[in-house]
């Protein structure tokens, strides 16, 4: 048998071979894609259930602050408690949009009554304005008021956000660091902050509005898995079309 014969002979089952590992690939991206939505369901689910339950008061806040897992477990709880602002410390969360419109996220610290923690609190949406160097002039009552609101952790960085930038600029932040944060403070900062209720009075010009708990990485997840299924299958589809015209051109060349 001629080189050539004994290497068409083994070409088919090698390319056959080649064509299930790819497929089993391509199945086993598509059920890692499924787990990952089904896990982030889980999350999504625990999240709902969170924000459902009663409000933490006071005395009940500061024990889930001593505890463990205090930024991990106590995201989108409710909250109702009172202290004072620390108005000099107020800062600006920049490229905020609201209704298409830019402006910025109002931040200032807070003590509850009878603690020494530090609680920022996500006071609402501003303006811009024309002028980028003009901030908005925001009005802070300085004595004890009751905040009712969430928990939420903190602003985290823009998508594709590069290092090389400078996070902050005077009152002006991009997003909000932790550690940075502390350090431009002169004190910690607890690892979640206070979402006004959207029924919170607010001066004029503000708009509290809490960002959506809402499944869009559970449906990324899921077409991900699809666009892999279906991949597989055009795959599967193509060889089987290519197996059936090289088995037709031999019969037809046997004929001949």
């Amino acid at each position: 048998m001629s080189k050539s014969k004994t290497s068409s002979v083994w070409k088919l089952p090698a390319l056959l071979v080649l064509a299930v590992i790819i497929v089993l690939v391509m199945l086993r991206l598509a059920v890692w894609q499924m787990d990952r939505a089904e896990q982030k369901k889980q999350i999504l689910i625990e999240l709902q259930t969170r924000s459902k339950a009663d409000e933490l008061d006071a005395k009940s806040l500061r024990a889930a602050i001593q505890s463990s897992g205090f930024k991990s477990d106590y995201r989108y709880r409710k909250v109702r408690i009172d202290g004072r602002f620390l108005p000099e410390h107020t800062l600006f969360v920049d490229r905020q949009v609201m209704q298409t419109k830019v402006g910025y996220l109002v931040v200032t610290p807070f003590r509850p009554t009878g603690t020494d923690d530090v609680m920022l609190v996500a006071r609402g949406w501003v303006p811009a304005g024309d002028d980028r160097q003009a901030l908005p002039d925001i009005r802070t009552p300085v004595e004890s008021v009751e905040l009712s609101g969430r928990l939420n952790v903190l602003t985290p960085p823009p998508p594709l956000w590069d290092e090389r930038y400078s996070v902050m600029l005077d009152e002006v932040w991009q997003f909000l660091p932790e550690a940075e944060l502390e350090a431009r403070l002169g004190f910690a900062v607890l690892p979640l902050m206070l979402e006004l209720a959207p029924s919170t009075p607010a001066p004029v010009g503000f708009k509290i509005q809490w960002p959506a708990i809402d499944d869009q990485w559970v449906a990324k997840h899921s077409a991900y898995a699809f666009q892999w299924f279906a991949m597989a299958a055009a795959f599967v589809v193509a060889c089987l079309v290519l197996v059936f015209r090289r088995q037709h051109r031999k019969t037809a060349n046997e004929d001949a």
